[in-house]
């Protein structure tokens, strides 16, 4: 395969994606270019300041002009290892004096085939592209004398010349995956070695063997260090270079480069009316399809398993009444849509785009209701979008969203149209579950998907057992989970007990909250003269003590929850005969260590 010279142009970096306001395929732009300054600017933001700065100067610098600086800055080195490589070969030699050129040609060669080095450099990465840097250095020169010893030393001393040509071999496994960094390798060649002078026969001559072998094996080590390869860091911040364009490319998989090739190509440098090869390497980043988006609140018409939806007591009188609370029922959405989506933005989201509006018999809204918020990554809480309470009842909205990786710039597709609906009303209807799905109660979903309401059992509802359950528009939403008793109309009321605070004597309702080993007050009424037994939960859980219910069916008692026995708990209150109550659900919480 031939080598390509490379002169005058600076390494080239192509990004590759599909541009906001663009179409598939993806066009690829130069990062070093004018077209790509605010993609450069991005880039380098993710870099420390001094390696943002020497991307910029890697991006503006001729490759050659890279190697020659390499070169200025190791020659005296070289120099200084050549003469001592002949001074232990040729204890004689004086005046060894090594002549370099001042800078050489660069050449340049991609290949598929990664040498066993590289790819156990690589490792594990296997799929990867092999670049290799060839820098020449011809016509080094080394000339120096030999002693002879005796009167006529100095006058007759033996004069020698080697010369030979030099070249520096750089070889990059760059990974297709820029989720790895590049590996390097580097070697010195020496090729047409040369010697002249001096007499070549007998000793001397096995000598000058012993000099070509060790000038051929290892020109730029100290003998007795690796011969097989030069270590990079002894190349001018070379290594530093590489570290850093690697560094910059796994940066950009943050933004969805996935990407990495390398290749020669052929260009015309800006202000030049010929073509120049340069070393282009390419990062490409897929066109991700829209995010998947879902209308929130949203049950299918299936029914809604409520976990707190709650009666406060059990045991109705007809006509008598009974307080209810419910959490966690859909959000209110008559005049109100909510809706969420999952990311699917290769790298970091750091801006969502919504587009919505009114959409009657389906029609595309107006895309110039436009909202975007701005994000922190796929977890950070904020896809989801609510419209606020403004919109119709019984009416039909439709959402698409996009993300962005980089804003303005890169984003993915848009998401279909998602339509939805607005309800029918906010209003639950509580009713039981007899024939008649008798209504019971009526209210408001608030904001925060809680009710809270009195339930009335009317006069001439039948004795039994009944749940009570919640209803939205002809939908069951909930039911709660313990069933009340409807006594006839003939039988004593029905008893009742309710909690309060013991220092401030407030009234528990449904957002009662209460603290565990502190002191309760419980009052009820309708009770059987006798005892009454108070539990927490039920007859089954941690019983609160046995309390004396006066002639008139009242009681009074405090007590005092176990530790440990959190979260939202009804107290109940247990006769002998059966008789039992039950307060709303209290929220206990443990007091502080």
């Amino acid at each position: 395969m031939d080598y390509f010279p490379i002169a005058g142009t600076p390494l080239q970096v192509e990004l590759g994606f599909v541009a906001v306001g663009t179409a598939p395929p993806p066009v690829r732009k130069p990062l070093g270019g004018p077209a790509a300054t605010s993609l450069r600017v991005l880039v380098e933001t993710q870099l420390e300041p001094t390696q943002a700065a020497a991307m910029e100067a890697m991006l503006a610098t001729p490759l050659d002009k890279i190697f020659d600086g390499i070169w200025r800055e190791q020659k005296s080195t070289v120099a200084g290892q050549v003469r001592q490589t002949v001074r232990d070969a040729r204890p004689d030699a004086i005046d060894i004096d090594p002549d370099f050129p001042d800078k050489g040609t660069l050449r340049a060669l991609t290949t598929e085939n990664v040498s066993e080095e590289l790819l156990e450099l690589l490792s594990p990465v296997r799929q990867a592209t092999q670049l290799t840097f060839s820098y020449q250095l011809p016509g080094v020169r080394v000339q120096w004398h030999e002693t002879t010893g005796g009167p006529l030393s100095g006058a007759f001393d033996p004069a020698f010349e080697l010369t030979f040509d030099a070249e520096l071999g750089l070889y990059l496994g760059v990974p297709h995956d820029p989720h790895y960094p590049i590996a390097a390798a580097v070697d010195f060649l020496t090729l047409n070695v040369r010697l002249s002078g001096g007499n070549l026969i007998g000793g001397i001559g096995l000598a000058v063997t012993k000099l070509l072998d060790q000038i051929k094996d290892h020109p730029l080590v100290v003998p007795g260090e690796d011969v097989t390869s030069l270590p990079l860091d002894q190349l001018a911040g070379l290594a530093v270079q590489l570290n850093l364009l690697s560094g910059a490319f796994t940066k950009a998989t943050s933004l969805g480069f996935d990407r990495l090739d390398v290749f020669i190509d052929s260009v015309v440098p800006e202000g030049e009316k010929v073509a120049s090869n340069t070393v282009t390497f390419t990062l490409d980043r897929p066109f991700e399809p829209g995010p998947n988006v879902r209308q929130l609140g949203v049950d299918d018409g299936l029914f809604v398993s409520m976990t707190h939806l709650a009666t406060l007591g059990t045991v109705v009188s007809p006509g008598g009444s009974l307080d209810v609370s419910g959490e966690s029922f859909p959000v209110p959405s008559a005049n109100n849509l909510a809706i969420e989506w999952d990311d699917t933005v290769a790298g970091k989201v750091v801006l969502s785009e919504i587009q919505w509006g009114f959409s009657p018999f389906g029609f595309t809204p107006d895309p110039s209701d436009t909202v975007k918020i701005d994000r922190d990554g796929p977890y950070d809480g904020r896809n989801r979008f609510s419209t606020g309470p403004t919109l119709m009842p019984e009416s039909q909205y439709a959402f698409r969203v996009r993300d962005y990786a980089v804003k303005d710039q890169i984003a993915t597709d848009w998401s279909p149209w998602l339509l939805a609906s607005t309800a029918v009303t906010n209003d639950v209807d509580l009713v039981l579950d007899d024939a008649r799905a008798t209504v019971v109660g009526h209210t408001t979903v608030r904001e925060d998907g809680t009710i809270a309401t009195r339930i009335t059992v009317p006069p001439d509802q039948p004795p039994g057992t009944y749940a009570v359950r919640a209803v939205q528009d002809g939908r069951r939403l909930a039911s709660a989970p313990e069933r009340i008793t409807v006594l006839a109309a003939a039988a004593p009321p029905a008893p009742a007990i309710q909690a309060f605070n013991h220092f401030t004597h407030a009234q528990l309702d449904a957002n009662g909250v209460a603290l565990t080993k502190s002191p309760l007050d419980i009052h009820g009424v309708d009770f059987a003269p006798g005892t009454v037994s108070l539990f927490l939960d039920n007859e089954n859980g941690p019983r609160l003590g046995d309390f004396p219910v006066q002639a008139d069916g009242t009681f009074e008692a405090t007590v005092r929850v176990p530790r440990g026995n959190t979260g939202r708990r009804p107290i109940m209150a247990l006769q002998d005969s059966g008789l039992r109550a039950s307060t709303y659900p209290i929220e206990f919480e443990n007091p502080p260590a």
